[in-house]
Order: structure tokens, then C-alpha cells, then sequence
């Protein structure tokens, strides 16, 4: 008997952690960025194989961390441990050092920039996942010194399996680590047997009082951000749909501080991508919205491509700019992009013929960049060699001029419409007096989505507006 007992104990004593390796175990380890609500604030998150300690340690230089705060953590039913803490009082356009942890185990020291109030420089993806391209995105975005990168769903592609999402945290570190990432759900975030457990769990988003997890809103610099879920409820009367109404409100009525107002989602109201194609309900649900209160930009992904439109309403091109379609005053109505390009294998399976609203469409990876300061948009569709596929700016060369409400499911009324040519107007006599030359594509309302077809295509689309 005495001889079993020390079999067992010794067998205990050899598979049990040391204390070095239960240190370790404490760890942090998956350490990412995230903003807030308030634009003087960075939270942190990061896990632990076991319960650790949730401190956060700050400052100007890495040898004077002098501020501190002490954060929360969490579990779901997974066995890792999630922690959470924020860094505040911070000023714009500074360079911060910070660690997190505490006595059981710290993380090694990263810095990270905080936005300028008046330019960003940012990186749209979606569709990650944990392939050899998705981590070659990442040194992309690590490459790209971006100040913010946003992911517009299907994150890990765990699909149940949860060691893949530590794998992904591990594999996005080195830039979530030193960059704040901002996401919106996908499908892929809703997991058989889990729902949306991991995504809840493991990043922490602003508190905007939406009242949900899955969609709220936060500025960066000029910029103001708002994530939607095409994964729930948005149909008239549901509170995703009520709040997406009022912060819009609000985001159109701050544009002295946030000129520009971006809209972050999943599946997108375009894609000539017949894989998946447009939301067609989430279209007709949300467009009128985005019209009403004159949004700049929505970022999708969904299809593993990248598509841009023109200027659209209702399947309509409202303008074809100039420069071959590059450039745009702005506001005239939302340009969308699809970014599925991160990771996922791209698929090519392009309508044919190219709609009329589809300025330029290819199956390639890369990122989106963004240059942003408060006059001017300027967006690049960055391949994963470097090169440039795409690119466009939006102007705002006049201050805005507000629509009233278009209906729903609609065009701009005719009470709103004289509004916004006097918009476009103004801003053709601005841009002719100040310009040597005039263009006159420019501010042009196309009654047809056909008639962009006569502006002259760049041979540097792989698929151009007149293909």
C-alpha cells in the first residue's frame, strides 16, 4: 500500500507545474490594443493560461512607467483567463510605453502612438483567419504604421475549435500589440455550440451605451467609426436599428470635430461577387440611413475580394468624379468598399457584365489604407506585393451642406435633391476658381448607372467601370 502511494505521489510531483512554470502560465500572453469611447483613452487586453493579475503600467519612456491602473478579468467556457485594463489621461499624437500584468508575471514593455486630432493613418481588412497570408498580413500592417486597423468580420475562423482563436491572438499580437485593432462580427464569429462567446469574451469595445457588445461607435481623429452587425436583428422597429439611427444623428451633427463618418460591417450592401453577393435586406434596411446623414464610407468584407463603387443610391451612381473616377467631393453619397482580402483564398467569381456602379473590382490579397486629415480621404488598395490595385480620395472642398431625408428603399426626394445639387454646384464654382482647369465629370449626378461608362478607364485596373 505505502509503495502505491509513493508511486502516486511521485507521479503527482512529476506531472504537477513547477512554480517557474506556473509562473509562466501567468504570463500575459495575446496582447492587444483597442480605443474607447473617450479618445484619451487605450485599452489593453490580454490572457493568462491561469488567474494572474490585471494591472497596467504606463508612461512617456520605457524606464518611466509611472502611471498605473488596475483592470478586470474575465472567463467563458474556455480555459483561458481574459484581462482587461485602461490606459487614460493621454494625450494626442504621443508616444506611450506600457506593460501589463503584475506580480505573477509581466509582459515585456510595447509602445504605441496615439491619434492626431487632425490626420490617422488606418488599415481596413477582413476576413483573417490564421494562414500563412493571413500572418503575411500582418507584417503588411506592422509594415504599413498605421494608427488604427479595422477588421469588418470573420476573425480567427475558429468555427468552434477555440485553441484556433489563441492561435490567432498570438499570430496578430505583433501589430495589435502596438496598434489599436476595432472590429464588427461576421458569421464566423457565431459559433456552433458557442454563439458569440469567444468574440464577446476576448476584445473589449467602447461603451457607447448601445446597449449591445455587437454594435457601437468611437472617433479617431477626424474619423468618426461606427460598427454594425449584419449578423443581428436590423430590420425596422429592432433596437440594432434604432440605435444605428440616433448615433448617426449624433456623428452628422459633430462634423466640426469628426468631418468624416465611416460605417463598419460584415456582409455589404455591394458586391458583384456572385459567391456572396450584396445584402440585399440589410440594403434595404440601413441605406436610407447611411443616405439621410450623408456617411462618407462603408467598409465590408464577407467576399474574399476587394470592390469599390462609385458614389451610389439605391443601385443608382450619383457621381462618376474625375481623374478616371478617382476623385470626389464629398459628400454625394456613400462609397463602398469590400476588403475580404486578408487572409481567406480570393475568389474571382465577378457578375458579368461589371455593374454600373462597380468602379473597380479584383480578387487579390491586400489592405486598405486610409489617409485621413479633415479636408481629404485618400484611400489605396495595397497589395500584398507592395504594388497599388486601387485608389481614390474623397474632397471636401465646401462645409456641408445637409440633405433632408430620403425615403426609404429610395433615391433622394425631390424636396432633398435641390439641396445637394446646390451642394455640388458651389463646390464645381469653388473647384473652377481655384483650379487651372476645370473637370467636367466632376460633381456630376448620373441619372442612370450606365452613363459613368463614358469615363475614360485606367489600363492599371485589373477590371475597370467600362469592362
Amino acid at each position: 500500500m505505502f509503495g502505491v502511494l509513493l508511486v502516486l505521489l511521485l507521479t503527482t510531483c512529476l506531472l504537477a507545474p513547477s512554480a517557474s512554470a506556473q509562473l509562466g502560465l501567468r504570463t500575459p500572453q495575446q496582447v492587444h490594443l483597442s480605443l474607447t469611447a473617450d479618445s484619451s483613452e487605450m485599452a489593453v487586453t490580454w490572457v493568462t493560461e491561469l488567474s494572474a493579475d490585471n494591472g497596467v503600467e504606463w508612461g512617456l519612456s520605457e524606464d518611466a512607467l509611472d502611471q498605473s491602473a488596475t483592470g478586470s478579468s474575465r472567463m467563458y467556457e474556455w480555459t483561458v483567463t481574459i484581462h482587461s485594463a485602461t490606459m487614460t489621461n493621454l494625450s494626442p499624437n504621443e508616444e506611450y510605453f506600457f506593460r501589463v500584468g503584475g506580480a505573477s508575471g509581466w509582459s515585456g514593455t510595447s509602445s504605441f502612438w496615439t491619434a492626431a486630432n487632425d490626420s490617422v493613418h488606418i488599415a481596413a481588412i477582413a476576413d483573417h483567419s490564421t494562414s500563412s497570408a493571413a500572418e503575411a498580413t500582418v507584417q503588411q500592417l506592422i509594415d504599413a504604421n498605421v494608427t488604427l486597423v479595422t477588421l469588418s468580420g470573420d476573425l480567427s475562423y475558429a468555427n468552434g475549435y477555440q485553441p484556433t482563436w489563441d492561435d490567432w491572438g498570438e499570430m496578430m499580437e505583433p501589430s495589435a500589440r502596438r496598434t489599436p485593432w476595432m472590429f464588427a462580427p461576421g458569421n464566423h464569429e457565431e459559433e456552433a455550440l458557442w454563439g458569440f462567446a469567444a468574440y464577446e469574451a476576448r476584445f473589449s469595445r467602447p461603451d457607447g451605451g448601445s446597449g449591445s457588445p455587437f454594435w457601437y461607435s468611437f472617433h479617431h481623429g477626424p474619423v468618426t467609426f461606427i460598427s454594425i452587425s449584419s449578423e443581428h436583428e436590423y430590420t425596422e422597429g429592432s433596437p440594432q436599428l434604432e440605435w444605428l439611427e440616433e448615433e448617426l444623428a449624433r456623428a452628422n451633427a459633430s462634423r466640426e470635430a469628426h468631418p468624416w463618418v465611416i460605417v463598419l460591417g460584415h456582409k455589404p450592401m455591394y458586391s458583384s461577387n456572385s459567391y456572396h453577393g450584396s445584402e440585399v435586406a440589410l440594403r434595404d434596411a440601413v441605406e436610407h440611413l447611411l443616405v439621410n446623414h450623408s456617411v462618407d464610407l462603408a467598409i465590408w468584407g464577407h467576399d474574399h475580394s476587394y470592390e469599390r463603387t462609385y458614389p451610389v443610391i439605391a443601385e443608382e451612381v450619383f457621381d462618376i468624379g474625375d481623374q478616371n473616377g478617382t476623385v470626389f467631393a464629398s459628400p454625394t453619397a456613400p462609397v463602398h468598399l469590400v476588403v475580404g482580402t486578408a487572409g481567406q483564398t480570393p475568389y474571382d467569381d465577378f457578375d458579368d457584365p461589371q455593374p454600373g456602379w462597380s468602379a473597380h473590382r479584383e480578387a487579390s490579397f491586400g489592405i486598405a489604407l486610409l489617409d485621413v486629415d479633415r479636408y481629404s480621404l485618400k484611400m489605396q488598395f495595397q497589395l500584398a506585393d507592395g504594388s497599388i490595385g486601387d485608389e481614390f480620395t474623397l474632397n471636401r472642398e465646401i462645409p456641408l451642406i445637409p440633405t433632408k431625408p430620403a425615403p426609404k428603399k429610395g433615391l433622394l426626394p425631390a424636396a432633398g435633391l435641390p439641396l445637394l445639387l446646390l451642394a455640388t454646384a458651389l463646390a464645381a464654382v469653388y473647384s473652377h476658381s481655384n483650379q487651372s482647369s476645370s473637370s467636367a465629370g466632376r460633381y456630376h449626378h448620373c441619372p442612370s448607372s450606365s452613363c459613368h461608362h463614358s469615363t475614360p478607364s485606367s489600363s492599371t485596373l485589373i477590371e475597370s467601370s467600362s469592362s
